[in-house]
């Protein structure tokens, strides 16, 4: 069984160093060009962006998926039999009457 932990932690370091070197490497062009003020403003501006980006990889805003799959994952294991999953979303915070449901159903395909 894959560890998906330890790969989205190798991708997000391998992510946040590459991100890195483009800041260093903008920084460089801008004392190499230091009397080009628009290059420098640009690059200023892609700088603020990829730090953006680089919050977004810490934080990581997605739901861990990886719960649900170990879940998966473990009723499976329980019984060889079953052919499915179903997985119903339930949001708390909705106005009264607004409540939605997300149904999501999936095929378990078993591996040869």
């Amino acid at each position: 069984m894959e560890d998906y932990q330890a790969k989205d932690s190798a991708l997000t370091k391998k992510s946040i160093v590459l991100l890195e070197r483009m800041l260093s490497e903008f920084q460089r062009l801008k004392v190499e060009r230091i009397l080009d003020t628009t290059l420098c403003r640009t690059l200023d501006y892609l700088g603020s962006q990829l730090k953006d980006v680089m919050l977004l990889i810490h934080e990581n805003p997605r739901y861990d998926h990886i719960v649900l799959q170990n879940l998966f994952d473990e009723c499976y294991s329980i019984d060889k039999n079953a052919t499915g999953v179903s997985l119903n979303l339930d949001w708390e915070d909705c106005e009264k009457g607004k409540e939605n449901r997300v149904s999501i159903h999936g095929k378990i395909v078993k591996a040869n």
